[in-house]
């Protein structure tokens, strides 16, 4: 299916295999922060260009190898840092800092995603500066593998 529909290999980079092969492999879901981060990277560009951004803010930010953003590093480099190490709009550093900020005070964590009903999910979700409808949704099903169906 990936080799036949260029949209599945892109949602397969961006959120990894589906948890059935996961548990099988024995790994872990991906980290919901970096998740998230990847997402807001990834909206309204190519793919490419998104990923080698992603690459570099977790060469600056996190653990490269293990595909991992710290969100204390993310809120100790300068805006102009991750501007010119990622190359990300001064916009989307604001929402990665942002999102963050709500991951080191605790306000989200793994914890909270693992637990929370999908409406509270969304509350927290929304509230987020570059997070919409869209990408929440999509963070639901692919990341926190709740199938309710979209809302509207």
């Amino acid at each position: 299916l990936v080799r036949r529909v260029p949209c599945f290999k892109h949602i397969l980079q961006l959120l990894g295999p589906p948890t059935d092969i996961l548990e099988l492999l024995g790994r872990d879901r991906p980290d919901p922060f970096t998740t998230l981060v990847q997402t807001i990277c990834h909206q309204q560009l190519s793919l490419k260009v998104c990923q080698q951004m992603f690459e570099r803010l977790l060469e600056l930010c996190g653990d490269r190898q293990k595909k991992l953003l710290s969100p204390r590093r993310v809120l100790e480099a300068s805006a102009e840092k991750i501007r010119e190490v990622a190359q990300l709009s001064f916009r989307k550093i604001h929402y990665v800092q942002e999102a963050a900020s709500r991951f080191a005070s605790g306000a989200l964590s793994p914890e909270f995603f693992k637990e929370a009903p999908d409406d509270e999910v969304r509350k927290h979700l929304l509230a987020l500066p570059g997070v919409g409808e869209w990408s929440t949704e999509m963070f639901l099903i692919f990341q926190l593998h709740r199938h309710g169906g979209v809302l509207y």
